[in-house]
């Protein structure tokens, strides 16, 4: 179980827990850091961006990780995207540096369904999979997300950690 709140552009708070409610760790993401405590393993963690950038090998910011939790594009939309557009999907082609992301957006509700994420040159990738939209407030949001996520840590251990996060109740305060 997740509990996320956020507070647009500034700040998402976090916590995990099993499905029983024993807490298995919370945090705080801002525009520059990235706090989590480990209540299993108890450990406490604070990371700038650049640290846990070169931590799980991608080049992340509170942009992304906002994005990616809302279901909105990863990587701001420019003109030199490729968009190639098929009879139920419309794909989005896009690179920054050495990432290159490709998005699937569904042509009847113009919502991302599907999100490639891959790092040249390295077998680091992330997929993020959204599903079951509904309505909050006059936007439609994602109330299942899948996030599957490779990569090879610093000691060079290729690393696979899978989620789903299911949103039971989300809403919109003024």
């Amino acid at each position: 179980k997740a509990n996320f709140r956020f507070r647009k552009d500034s700040l998402i708070w976090f916590s995990f827990a099993s499905g029983v409610g024993i807490e298995g760790a919370r945090g705080i993401v801002t525009p520059d850091t990235v706090v989590i405590i480990d209540r299993v393993n108890k450990q406490y963690m604070a990371y700038d961006f650049e640290a846990f950038s070169k931590r799980f090998g991608y080049p992340v910011d509170f942009t992304m990780v906002q994005n990616m939790i809302l279901g909105n594009l990863i990587l701001d939309r420019k003109d030199s995207d490729e968009v190639i557009e098929t009879s139920e999907l419309v794909r989005l082609l896009q690179q920054d540096g050495k990432i290159k992301v490709d998005n699937a957006v569904n042509r009847t509700t113009f919502k991302i369904e599907d999100v490639m994420v891959r790092e040249e040159n390295t077998s680091n990738e992330l997929s993020i999979h959204y599903d079951r939209f509904g309505l909050v407030g006059e936007f439609a949001f994602p109330y299942q997300t899948q996030v599957d996520l490779r990569y090879t840590n610093e000691q060079g251990a290729s690393k696979h950690s899978v989620a789903e996060i299911n949103y039971s109740k989300v809403e919109e305060e003024d």
